[in-house]
C-alpha cells in the first residue's frame, strides 16, 4: 500500500445520455446531465471534495457548460467512449475508434490531456491495455468487482491501483460482504446504514472508489421510441430521488472514517512517483 494514499476515496461520474447510455445523443436525453449534474457538484462543493467525469465524447457539443464548470472547479475529465456501444462486440477497428475519438473530442475541447478512460457499462474488450496504450492513455478503470450477469465477473480484484500491461488499473472494489461493485445506486438499495454494519465486519479498503452516474438523481421518464429492457426500468425509477441524501450521507461517512477525497489522475501521480 503506498503509505502517502492512506484513506483515499475517490468519486467517480459516468457522464452519458439518461436510461443507461441507451439513447442517442441530443439535447434532450441529456436530462441527468443538466438537472443531476449540478445536484451532484453542490454535495461536493460540501466537502471540497474533487471528482473524476468520464464523458462519452458524442454529448460534449450539448455539454459543454458544464464541462467548462467542471473544469473550473478543477476536476479531473476522462473518456467513457465516444458512444456507449459494448465494447466487447466491437472490431479492433471500431474501439481504436471509440478510444481516439473521445479522447481528440474531449482534448479539443477542454485544452487538457485526458490520461484515463472507462469502459461503457464495464464491459471490458480483449486487449484493452495494448488498444489503451496505442491510443496514449495512462490509466483505466473499468474494473469492477463483484459479479454482474451478462457484464462482469471479476472476483479477487486487487484493493489498490496495479499496473497491467503499463497501463494503470484503479479498480472499483466492491460492497463489504456484498460481491456487487461499490456503485451509488447499490448503496442506496442496500441502504447505507446497512454498509455501515457491514463494514465493521469487513472494512473498507484503505483505497475507495464509489462510481454514479448524473441521471441517478433524477426520476426516470418514459421513452417511446427505444425498447428498454424492463430490468433497466426497474432499476432506474426505484430511487426517486434518494439517491442525493445517500450521496450526502456517504462522504460525511468516509470524511469521518478518515478518508481523503482525490481524483483518479492524482492517486496514479503517487502511485506512479512511488
Amino acid at each position: 500500500m503506498n503509505q502517502k494514499l492512506s484513506k483515499t476515496a475517490i468519486i467517480s461520474i459516468d457522464v452519458e445520455t439518461d436510461w443507461g447510455g441507451r439513447l442517442p445523443a441530443s439535447k434532450e436525453t441529456i436530462r441527468g446531465v443538466k438537472v443531476g449534474l449540478p445536484k451532484i457538484f453542490e454535495i461536493l462543493n460540501q466537502y471540497q471534495c474533487p471528482t473524476t467525469l468520464f464523458i462519452n465524447g458524442e454529448i460534449v457539443p450539448y455539454i459543454k457548460e458544464e464541462i467548462n464548470i467542471s473544469i473550473q472547479k478543477k476536476f479531473e475529465i476522462g473518456s467513457h467512449g465516444f458512444t456507449h456501444r459494448k465494447m466487447p462486440a466491437l472490431s479492433t477497428g471500431e474501439i481504436i475508434e471509440e478510444l481516439a475519438k473521445s479522447k481528440a473530442i474531449l482534448e479539443d475541447f477542454t485544452g487538457q490531456k485526458i490520461r484515463g478512460f472507462r469502459a461503457p457499462q464495464a464491459r471490458i474488450p480483449e486487449g484493452l491495455y495494448h488498444y489503451l496504450k496505442q491510443t496514449n492513455y495512462e490509466y483505466d478503470s473499468s474494473v469492477f468487482a463483484g459479479k454482474m450477469p451478462s457484464r462482469f465477473n471479476n472476483q479477487n480484484v486487487p484493493i489498490e491501483p496495479y499496473l497491467q500491461d503499463n497501463i494503470w488499473e484503479i479498480p472499483v472494489n466492491s460492497l463489504p460482504l456484498i460481491p456487487l461493485p461499490m456503485g451509488l445506486l447499490w448503496i442506496d438499495l442496500f441502504q447505507l446504514s446497512l454498509i455501515q454494519l457491514l463494514s465493521s465486519v469487513s472494512p473498507l479498503p484503505p483505497i475507495v472508489q464509489v462510481y454514479m452516474h448524473p441521471f441517478d438523481f433524477i426520476p426516470a421518464y418514459s421513452v417511446e421510441d427505444l425498447s428498454i429492457p424492463w430490468g433497466a426500468k426497474l432499476w432506474y425509477t426505484r430511487q426517486q430521488g434518494s439517491a442525493l441524501k445517500t450521496l450526502n450521507r456517504l462522504l460525511y461517512w468516509l470524511q469521518q472514517l478518515g478518508y481523503t477525497f482525490r481524483t483518479a489522475g492524482d492517486v496514479i501521480n503517487s502511485y506512479s512517483m512511488s
